[in-house]
């Protein structure tokens, strides 16, 4: 669960099945990628790199940084050839 609070809204990201009962909008259809930050040598510039990679072959990613890991999302009806797309560059997944 990710929570993220503005002063003009509280955003929470996680499985839809423990969606908070107030909530306005909710947008779901979406799959994480996840960042190993070991193989990343410990910089942020692969979700920037993934992200071009993904926008490159239009396809929509939104973003979620912590401190070791990144979580880059991409709708669940692009997650196959986000994956051919980025396995094709290099990437591996497990």
């Amino acid at each position: 669960i990710f929570i993220n609070k503005t002063d003009k809204e509280i955003s929470v990201v996680c499985e839809s099945g423990k969606l908070p009962q107030a909530v306005v909008e909710c947008k779901i259809g979406w799959k994480a990628i996840v960042t190993d930050e070991k193989h990343t040598n410990g910089t942020k510039m692969a979700s920037a790199e993934i992200s071009g990679i993904l926008s490159g072959r239009d396809i929509g990613v939104f973003i979620v940084s912590t401190y070791s890991e990144d979580y880059i999302f991409v709708k669940t009806a692009d997650t196959p050839k986000a994956i051919i797309t980025l396995s094709a560059m290099g990437y591996e997944f497990m």
